[in-house]
């Protein structure tokens, strides 16, 4: 993901630029008939190639191969993601970048090669890793755009050492997937069953803006903390490298591998049967009990319950939607393998008109198969990291950068009824107040139910499920001191702000507790025999530091969507329209929030617009048209008023980055 924004590097088609040295010199050969003849100074042709992927192939990514004088060669890989660049007469090193979807997030990866001769170079999260490395500011990208100052860090001595360190630490996983040979030059097919492609499937990198190094197995936290339990799971393990810093063969602890490993190929029964219901128009629905034969086969367990979701409500939006016709469903993402038999899992879809989105769930590997069963809790929760952007409109307020953990459970009783049966939820873990370690969660924080909002907020005073655990100045980056934040903004901020130090202590998959408080008598506690529920939640990526948060790169809206923002009161649907700088991850969702209430559009990794409908509140126009009341309500709570726009866009590592203008 890593969505850097002070550096910025062109991805578009670009010509190949050749050295005057290359020219092609046309002579007169000599001798016997004096004829022509091939031309001799032509330079050798030379071509990189090599696979792009992170565990399943990047379809269609755009390579751009930089060379040591800042030339440029452009293509595209292939459906399994091999590519080859002609660099004839370009001069080495060379800087590869691969820029493609990942699931259903946009994400650019970095490798490089020393050889003038050119050769396999692949293109990997693993390569990426090893590109920031050697980059001075972290940053792997940063090769690229700044190949100049960059080039002589880009030596055959400092790659193979970084390379080799790598390897060495990932021994024991190269081991028991079988596979062998460098991690940049050796030959592989991304098809799932090639040794190294299994290893890309086991192992998890997360570069971090400012150049800190993240690694983890999919078995580092291998146990069922799935469903409602009491039992504490274990802590993660992960490799976590400062800036600059190289592993070794003694880091091999830190990153196992699992006894009986579950990769994506495994997963290819699920992932066929579900495309093949799809490719039909005539689908039908699991909650009209006609669904086609196609899609009667897919293997879904007749039990299946997912966040409080079953079968019908997981499924059947998708089904009844013409416009999945013919989608196409990518290659499955194991986010973390629960055991030799269980693996949670995200399966992303493209639809034709270039629309994307996933479902996490759980699948297991029953006697017929592997099948899709969920993870057979009642509610809806969720806890990952988060960037923000604020900018006010109105003159004399700060804008800031935000980083800090969101906290959900969906509070949506009106689709779900059983929602209602939470009276509250306590969540503890790192971040959090009161957090020590795992024998001392803390108090952690309660989230409360409010009319209008679909999740429960951290406060009783407004719709909110983001914590910040530091807020900048977004014009100098300097804090903004907590006694200078309004009360209502207090009430959502650590205090005191955690420092860099402690947040670089928070790992990848660090476990957080939910405790549910249910209604007494409510059909959940009953059902249950209690009133008390516990779930335990992983967080993928940490929130980011103070240095990092000054790095990212974020959307931005339109001089007119400003002005709308600013004079909105009501009528029609309100267009949102946003620019998107180099290496800013693309929108998802763009939104509306008004007083206590909000809106939204999903929008496609390309668009840059959306128009936003008023759907199932009190400021919608009653004809259902999908307008807005004229002279609306913006009231949040007794003498505030609200309304903000905001895109959403996210990472390949699920950190949810904001992108908010509000008036």
């Amino acid at each position: 993901m890593d969505t850097m924004g002070k550096n910025r590097v062109d991805h578009g088609l670009k010509p190949i630029a050749f050295a005057l040295a290359a020219a092609i010199v046309v002579t007169t050969l000599k001798g016997c008939g004096g004829g022509g003849g091939s031309d001799s100074s032509a330079p050798a042709p030379v071509t990189l190639d090599g696979t792009v992927a992170s565990g399943a192939p990047l379809s269609g990514a755009i390579v751009t191969v930089t060379d040591a004088t800042g030339a440029t060669a452009t293509t595209t890989a292939g459906a399994d993601g091999s590519y080859a660049a002609d660099v004839t007469g370009m001069t080495s090193p060379f800087v590869v970048v691969a820029r493609g979807v990942v699931g259903t997030a946009e994400d650019s990866l970095v490798s490089v090669q020393t050889s003038a001769g050119g050769g396999t170079t692949n293109v990997t999260p693993l390569t990426n890793a090893i590109a920031a490395t050697l980059s001075s500011s972290g940053n792997p990208i940063d090769l690229a755009t700044n190949i100049a100052s960059e080039k002589a860090n880009i030596t055959a001595t400092q790659v193979d050492a970084s390379e080799a360190g790598f390897r060495a630490a990932l021994g024991g996983v190269l081991t028991a997937v079988g596979a062998s040979g460098n991690l940049i030059t050796t030959k592989f097919a991304a098809d799932g069953t090639s040794g190294m492609d299994k290893m890309l499937d086991l192992v998890q990198v997360n570069v971090q803006p400012a150049g800190e190094i993240q690694l983890q197995t999919i078995a580092a936290v291998q146990a069922d903390d799935q469903g409602a339990n009491a039992a504490l799971p274990g802590a993660p393990t992960s490799l976590v490298l400062p800036k600059g810093t190289l592993p070794s063969a003694s880091d091999s602890s830190s990153l196992p591998a699992p006894a009986a490993a579950v990769t994506f190929a495994d997963l290819e029964n699920i992932r066929q049967a579900v495309q093949a219901c799809f490719a039909a128009g005539s689908r039908g629905t699991i909650a009209g009990g006609n669904l086609s034969a196609a899609c009667a086969a897919a293997p879904i367990d007749g039990a299946y319950l997912h966040q409080g979701r079953n079968a019908a409500r997981e499924f059947d939006d998708l089904l009844a939607d013409p416009g999945m016709d013919g989608a196409t469903f990518l290659s499955p993402t194991i986010i973390r393998q629960l055991s030799a038999t269980k693996v949670l899992v995200q399966f992303p879809f493209r639809k034709v008109d270039g629309f994307t989105g996933f479902r996490v769930t759980v699948a297991e590997n029953l006697v017929t198969g592997w099948t899709l069963v969920g993870n057979h809790r009642d509610f809806e929760l969720f806890v990952n990291g988060f960037a923000n952007r604020r900018i006010p409109l109105t003159a004399g307020q700060v804008s800031r950068l935000e980083t800090g953990i969101s906290l959900f459970v969906r509070n949506d009783p009106a689709n779900f009824p059983r929602d209602a049966d939470v009276q509250s939820a306590n969540v503890s873990g790192p971040g959090l107040p009161g957090f020590v370690d795992m024998n001392n969660f803390g108090a952690g924080l309660t989230l409360v139910s409010l009319a209008g909002c679909d999740f429960m907020s951290i406060t009783a005073n407004a719709c909110s499920s983001l914590w910040r655990l530091r807020i900048n100045r977004l014009d100098n980056g300097a804090e903004i001191p907590f006694a200078s934040l309004n009360p209502s903004l207090q009430a959502l901020t650590a205090n005191p702000y955690p420092t860099d130090t402690v947040l670089r202590t928070i790992q990848p998959n660090a476990v957080y507790k939910w405790s549910l408080t249910l209604v007494p008598g409510s059909p959940t506690a009953v059902k249950l025999g209690t009133t008390t529920v516990t779930y335990w939640d992983r967080l993928r990526s940490r929130p980011l530091t103070n240095e990092e948060i000054v790095k990212v790169s974020f959307l931005d809206m339109t001089a007119d969507t400003q002005t709308l923002l600013t004079n909105f009161t009501g009528g029609g649907k309100p267009m949102i329209a946003w620019t998107r700088p180099s290496n800013a991850a693309p929108a998802y969702k763009a939104s509306f929030f008004h007083g206590v209430f909000s809106d939204f559009q999903n929008t496609k990794l390309s668009d840059t617009s959306a128009t936003i409908s008023c759907a199932g509140n009190a400021n919608c126009n009653p004809d259902g048209s999908g307008n807005y009341k004229a002279n609306m309500s913006f009231v949040q709570s007794p003498g505030v008023n609200f309304s903000l726009f905001q895109l959403l866009s996210r990472n390949k590592y699920d950190t949810q980055i904001f992108s908010q203008y509000t008036r």
